[in-house]
């Protein structure tokens, strides 16, 4: 539904499909690494440290298969502390909120 607003309001083609494909990339025709891989990990990073991922996606069978096809799949332990440390940082700034 994203991507199809996206289309009728004349968004350059990338930004269309990252809208599109940021759950399931591999679906996309253009299968380099592009905006759509970039939305796709920031979103399953993102899920995850809000925990509010589907059985799916925590059972790692989305993102691997798309991750090893691009030859990032060795990237995703780094990018997984970087989020983990993202998040606490962004928990400690708004707990220093209400301080």
């Amino acid at each position: 539904m994203g991507g199809y607003l996206m289309r009728l309001w004349n968004l350059p083609h990338n930004i269309v499909e990252a809208i599109t494909f940021h759950h399931n990339p591999i679906h996309s025709l253009d299968t380099s690494f592009n905006l759509n891989t970039v939305v796709y990990i920031t979103n399953i990073l993102e899920h995850e440290q809000s925990d509010i991922l589907t059985k799916t996606i925590r059972s790692g069978k989305i993102g691997k298969p798309y991750l090893n096809k691009l030859d990032l799949l060795k990237y995703l332990p780094q990018w997984k502390k970087v989020a983990s440390a993202m998040k606490i940082t962004h928990q400690r700034d708004k707990f220093e909120e209400f301080i």
